[in-house]
């Protein structure tokens, strides 16, 4: 039996210990989740996270569980692993405020992403959560995951807030609210991601749960993440694949952002892969009992993410030459634009950083043709504008322009990325009349800048001399984009190309074949401007490049000493 003094100091340690795991629990939501309890509605599955050190752990009075093993092991046998990976990927997300992850069906991961939201809810007064679901019926499972993993906590984890709703007694639906001492409430609202969703929405953090089967993914994105980002908020992208596209429009969006993770349009987004073997129970023997065919166990229960991401249809492009270029994935060099100057409009600087705009792979080499492929989009829509840089030489892809804007914009990058590239020699698609503006503007030369120096002439591919016409540009018809697209997929498939770029990889994925109208073409929803532009600036090494077969001897040029007119800068002489 204890006595008086023994008792009270035994108080008093308790006292301290819930201050010390309260005031850490406000500090980072990994000291939350330690005492929390999670319990799946549909499975019975009940786990407790596994998120502390054994230091951390003594540091508040807590009782350190799990140990620690990387993400890619897939030999830990049944029964000796356990839920501690969700450490580092709970580490991984607090370090990044917008991520996306693809992962394996019910890992525990989308219960990370409510324990987060849970922290917001005790520890951000005034803080608003939006969680999108597929459907209504899903949103509320979601908020009520959280709401018992709320009850599960010890008393000294939550007593400092007052719970508005649900009311006493009863379930919640779609929303979570408590209120603070000082007055603040914070919410937790789950809702079906519809087309009205996310009309002028922001909020401290939003999750998108299961977000490749959301058909409004693309239209909330656009609507709720740039007030997020601005305000300083926090977002969640998670779900399994679901192929590249639905037919819908917008079933290709959790793969247009998982693809384009890190670079020109989704620059601050940062992707990761968990695979199904990070769930304590699953082991080969158990994948291999997995009861599906190939095409839904490869979406289902990925390996790898080039995996997860089968093509329904009909793919133009090899899908083994596709993978092996993603396993040798290049990233570029460095991101650039060009900024001329307003009192000479004629000189322009190259100015580096995470610009949307041009991504180099290569810089320009003394010596070097290159050519550029030019793909024009209307400067409104869903498209982009395109210019692709080959080396003729080599035939190595060394740079990438995609952006949006107007004709001129996309004349001057153009014009100024030719030049820096030995003046490169540039040939536009002429389809549509877009082309036309942009061409219009190179060869006469617009607000200032020259007239550009070397245009492609288009050839006709049925004469025996390619004679040059006096059109400039290329025109895509039925006799030129039969060539080109071919040629482009001999060199994908030969793995003729020493790598691709991501934007390129990405779009080619979506490329496929189609029983109607332009084929192959991009899927429903998704974007072939940069395959264009790369089939025709392919077209330009099949022109003008130096091919093995039929490479000409260079005695004669070495006794002459070529000076090109150094007109910038930056241009290499």
């Amino acid at each position: 039996m204890l006595t008086n003094q023994q008792v009270y100091d035994l108080a008093v340690r308790t006292l301290l210990e819930e201050e010390l795991q309260k005031d850490a629990a406000r500090r980072h939501p990994k000291y939350l989740l330690h005492f929390a309890t999670a319990t799946d509605s549909r499975t019975g599955e009940e786990f407790r996270f596994q998120v502390l050190t054994e230091a951390e752990a003594k540091a508040i009075g807590a009782k350190a569980t799990g140990r620690y093993f990387s993400y890619a092991d897939r030999e830990t046998p049944v029964g000796e692993k356990d839920w501690s990976w969700q450490r580092p990927y709970l580490d991984w997300i607090w370090e990044n405020p917008q991520t996306i992850t693809l992962k394996g069906r019910q890992l525990g991961a989308t219960w990370v992403w409510a324990g987060i939201a849970l922290w917001y809810l005790l520890f951000k007064p005034g803080s608003d959560v939006l969680i999108y679901s597929i459907k209504e019926k899903d949103a509320i499972e979601v908020v009520n995951r959280i709401y018992d993993m709320y009850l599960s906590l010890p008393e000294h984890l939550r007593e400092h807030v007052t719970v508005i709703k649900p009311t006493r007694g009863a379930r919640p639906s779609t929303r979570i609210e408590v209120e603070h001492a000082d007055g603040r409430v914070s919410t937790i609202e789950a809702m079906a991601a519809t087309e009205s969703a996310g009309h002028s929405r922001s909020a401290a953090l939003v999750i998108f749960d299961e977000a490749s089967r959301q058909a409004y993914a693309r239209m909330l994105w656009r609507a709720v993440v740039p007030a997020t980002g601005d305000f300083g908020g926090r977002i969640g992208v998670i779900s399994t694949a679901n192929g590249m596209s639905d037919g819908r429009g917008d079933g290709n969006f959790f793969h247009e952002l998982y693809i384009g993770a890190g670079y020109t349009n989704y620059l601050n987004l940062k992707a990761i892969f968990l695979g199904w073997w990070l769930h304590p129970s699953r082991d080969v023997e158990w994948y291999e009992r997995v009861p599906l065919d190939p095409e839904s166990k490869a979406e289902q229960y990925p390996n790898d993410p080039e995996e997860a991401f089968l093509l329904s249809g009909s793919p133009f492009f090899d899908p083994g030459a596709l993978r092996d270029y993603t396993v040798m994935k290049v990233r570029p060099l460095f991101r650039c634009s060009f900024q001329t100057d307003p009192r000479n409009p004629a000189k322009a600087t190259l100015f580096k950083g995470d610009l949307e705009g041009i991504e180099v792979y290569e810089a320009p080499k003394r010596g070097h043709k290159y050519a550029i492929g030019g793909d024009v989009a209307t400067g409104a829509g869903a498209d982009f504008s395109v210019a692709a840089v080959i080396d003729l030489d080599t035939g190595a892809p060394v740079a990438e322009l995609h952006m949006k804007g107007d004709h001129d914009r996309f004349a001057e990058q153009i014009h100024f990325l030719g030049l820096w590239y030995n003046t490169a020699r540039i040939a536009v698609e002429k389809q549509g009349g877009y082309g036309d503006t942009v061409i219009a503007y190179l060869r006469d030369g617009h607000k200032g800048r020259k007239p550009y120096p070397k245009l492609y002439r288009h050839r006709k591919f049925d004469r025996a001399d390619m004679k040059e016409s006096g059109s400039f540009g290329i025109p895509m018809n039925v006799q030129t984009r039969p060539k080109i697209v071919s040629e482009l997929r001999i060199w994908v498939n030969d793995r003729l190309f020493p790598y691709v770029t991501s934007g390129f990889l990405s779009e080619s994925r979506t490329f496929v074949n189609r029983p109607t109208g332009a084929s192959p073409r991009a899927a429903d929803g998704c974007n072939d401007d940069r395959v264009m532009a790369w089939g025709i600036a392919l077209e330009m090494y099949s022109q003008f490049g130096e091919h093995t077969h039929d490479r000409r001897k260079k005695a004669r040029a070495s006794m002459k000493k070529l000076k090109t007119p150094q007109l910038y800068p930056w241009a290499t002489p």
